[in-house]
């Protein structure tokens, strides 16, 4: 699957390969090339720094770059948004922070929640020198920015 995502404000929307944290068919989803990776189910730091590490192997077979393809966690859980300074030492691949209040709303937080988990991803995206960035879903289920 994938989504357009823009990352900064004024920068152009780049097409991100959407794939889970269990995924195992990593060639397949980088097909045609992404811009990166926006890697759901990411519950803390590791996720990234093991995908990471299996980007630079796909890199090196395939012949692009090492971190040519970047990674943008979505926080869409409690446990990820509990870990969520975590991801500040992730690692090099981290290209933004994304937060998917739908999922979180879906658990049942209320908007004090909310507001909590946006303010503690700003931070971390802060600390981490990347963007932060709100997700949210078409009427089909796809990804996008808020």
């Amino acid at each position: 699957m994938r989504c357009t995502l823009t990352l900064r404000t004024g920068e152009d929307p780049h097409p991100y390969a959407v794939l889970d944290r269990a995924a195992r068919d990593l060639a397949a989803a980088l097909v045609p090339v992404p811009a990166g990776i926006l890697l759901l189910g990411a519950e803390h730091g590791r996720d990234v720094a093991r995908l990471g590490a299996m980007l630079a192997v796909h890199e090196a077979e395939t012949g692009l770059a090492d971190g040519t393809l970047r990674i943008v966690p979505v926080l869409g859980t409690a446990r990820a948004v509990l870990a969520a300074a975590s991801f500040a030492d992730a690692g090099p691949r981290l290209a933004a922070l994304a937060l998917d209040a739908t999922a979180l709303a879906e658990l049942g937080l209320g908007e004090a929640e909310r507001v909590q988990a946006r303010a503690m991803a700003g931070l971390v995206a802060a600390a981490a020198g990347v963007p932060m960035i709100a997700l949210a879903r078409d009427a089909v289920g796809r990804l996008g920015n808020a």
